[in-house]
């Protein structure tokens, strides 16, 4: 465990034995959770943790590389342990009377499904009887309360920031010269490209141009949609050394991230809010340590959506640099 990582556990005990019984903690997607470890260990604790993950759920994953064995997977009628884990279905479901007296919301380690109103209804619905909570976040669900930062991914280096293309281009028709720019340069230095757009038309509006762009190239353009899954194009993506792949799933967790450059299409979209792009910089920023992937966002307009992934994540890599939390050199 690093220094900074001893800073945010000193900060999480602070908060605890002064008996307030908010916390937020404003972290990245996909942030490590050593910082629980302690609170976990003690003995007057017994935890309702809860995250949607639905696969190689980071909190098991993390309590079993430590050799913690009092947790569950709760399901109705199980026996409470230390460490109880339920997604947001299951713990709606519960009394607040059960036996645990600390809970512990998880929005960074899973795809944003759930308003932030829809996260604080249900912790207060459990926090009843005096029980505390905390809930990690980019962002504070709790106003008036302690907020500790911790701006710091998986590595000590910047978070991914994306970057915003304003077009006149008509993208149901075309893309703008930099969108080729880019995945031709994207293809010289050997990194595919997921073009995300929202909405199925749109979608196929993109295959269509871009098919008749690179007609006379043996560059492989496949697809995937959220009604057909395509998963034999997402087998065949992760296959080629270069290759295209446009998709209007934004939650597709089948994609292996690394060496990979993202393009977002229509990223003014109402279909597209600040937490999904924000989530999609989280994935590729764990998946891919040295080799850092760009994501670029495409619109006629910057939205409000937009310009708010780009300000929450410079502020927070801000913090860090600040804060001392970055290296100055890019891991090698």
């Amino acid at each position: 465990m690093n220094n900074n990582v001893d800073k945010i556990i000193r900060e999480i005990d602070k908060w605890y034995l002064s008996g307030e019984r908010f916390l937020n903690i404003q972290s990245l997607p996909y942030t490590l959770l050593d910082m629980f470890i302690k609170l976990f260990k003690k003995e007057d604790v017994k935890i309702l943790y809860i995250t949607n993950e639905s696969e190689k759920i980071s909190i098991i994953e993390k309590l079993e590389s430590i050799g913690f064995e009092d947790y569950i997977y709760y399901i109705k009628g199980s026996e409470l342990k230390k460490v109880n884990i339920v997604n947001f279905e299951i713990a709606s479901a519960l009394n607040s009377d059960m036996d645990f007296n600390v809970v512990i919301y998880d929005d960074l380690h899973c795809y944003p499904t759930y308003e932030y109103e829809d996260i604080s209804n249900l912790i207060l619905m459990l926090v009843k009887n005096s029980k505390r909570a905390i809930c990690l976040s980019i962002e504070c669900i709790f106003n008036g309360v302690t907020k500790i930062i911790y701006p710091l991914g998986r590595y000590p280096y910047a978070f991914v920031e994306p970057l915003f293309i304003q077009t006149r281009v008509n993208l149901r028709e075309d893309m703008c010269t930099f969108a080729y720019d880019f995945i031709n340069w994207s293809i010289t230095e050997q990194k595919k490209v997921i073009i995300y757009t929202p909405g199925y038309n749109r979608m196929y509006d993109v295959l269509g141009y871009l098919r008749d762009y690179y007609k006379n190239s043996d560059l492989p353009i496949l697809e995937n949609h959220v009604n057909r899954r395509g998963i034999n194009d997402i087998i065949a993506f992760n296959f080629y050394k270069v290759a295209i792949i446009v998709t209007n799933n934004f939650d597709d967790r089948m994609f292996n991230y690394e060496n990979k450059n993202i393009i977002v299409l229509f990223a003014d979209s109402k279909l597209l809010n600040y937490r999904q792009i924000i989530d999609m910089c989280g994935r590729v920023y764990v998946k891919d340590e040295f080799s850092r992937s760009e994501i670029v966002l495409i619109g006629a307009t910057q939205s409000t959506e937009v310009e708010k992934s780009l300000k929450i994540t410079r502020e927070l890599n801000r913090i860090a640099w600040e804060s001392g939390f970055l290296s100055m050199r890019k891991m090698s």
